[in-house]
């Protein structure tokens, strides 16, 4: 006997519990598993229980079955976040997932910079996609967090301590090849901070951000190879129904010198006042 699952990324086709009976019918001595609570299963329960899990989609009209092949390794994911010695929840630090992603959209491994690198959050799946990784934040103790974890993952890194606009001053000339980051994103938010904060504080956040951004952005030109990129998360505040952004860092990019490649690419909880948004931008090679 075996136990299947089904999973659907379709909202043209939820998953029934009459549907399954009417497959369970056909197979007789099948088990089935059903999603709780959405039309996807999760990787844990697939995992778990070793099910063969069918997946439906469509694509253009057409209906394609599919078997899953593999799913992701949870346990090491926890490992990795719950696991590392050193944490600071109220700095809203980046989950690893989505530190990967981030890297990954900075292309084949070579040499990467987090100019912000809190934790090392970044800097530890940038090492374990097989980057050369150099980290910098203004904080001591950001800095010795960073060390700890990365030595927690057995890594070889470079770390020190520096203004993200001024890292210039310790990295050799055009020797990045991708700046992967979340910087600071403004004050952090808790209990009715967001009914405190007004239009005029919001925009004055929203001014400091971008000058902090663009001054990074400006910075960063020396170290970046020709056509190197950026992958980075920007803050958009959303309260009250009013969203505020740092739209002249992208509307000043090109004059910066570089070119917005993709983005944004949206990243937060439904409920969140501060949302990522990633971009990825590209030094504009001159000659």
């Amino acid at each position: 006997n075996r136990t299947f699952g089904l999973s659907s990324y379709t909202k043209k086709f939820p998953i029934a519990p009459s549907f399954l009976l009417d497959v369970k019918m056909l197979l007789v001595s099948a088990r089935f598993v059903l999603p709780k609570g959405r039309d996807a299963l999760s990787s844990v329960v697939v995992a778990k229980e070793k099910l063969i899990e069918l997946v439906i989609v469509e694509e253009d009209g057409t209906w394609i079955v599919g078997q899953t092949a593999a799913v992701q390794d949870f346990e090491e994911w926890n490992r990795r976040d719950y696991g590392r010695p050193a944490v600071d929840p109220k700095a809203g630090m980046l989950p690893p997932k989505v530190a990967r992603m981030a890297v990954n959209l900075a292309g084949n491994p070579k040499v990467l910079l987090d100019p912000f690198c809190g934790v090392g959050t970044i800097l530890a799946e940038a090492l374990f996609s097989g980057w050369q990784v150099v980290g910098s934040d203004q904080s001591e103790i950001a800095i010795d967090k960073t060390r700890k974890n990365l030595e927690f993952l057995q890594g070889t890194y470079e770390i020190f301590v520096s203004d993200a606009t001024h890292v210039s001053e310790k990295i050799p000339r055009e020797s990045v090849d991708a700046i992967v980051t979340e910087p600071f994103m403004g004050a952090a938010f808790g209990g009715n901070d967001k009914f405190q904060m007004t239009n005029d504080k919001l925009k004055n956040t929203i001014r400091g951000l971008e000058k902090l951004y663009i001054g990074c952005l400006k910075d960063w030109q020396n170290i970046l190879k020709p056509a190197g990129l950026v992958v980075i998360a920007l803050p958009e505040y959303s309260i009250a129904g009013r969203t505020f952004f740092v739209k002249s860092v992208i509307d000043r990019c090109e004059s910066l010198g570089y070119t917005v490649c993709l983005g944004p690419i949206d990243y937060s909880r439904p409920q969140a006042v501060v949302r990522r948004k990633f971009f990825v931008f590209q030094k504009i090679w001159r000659t």
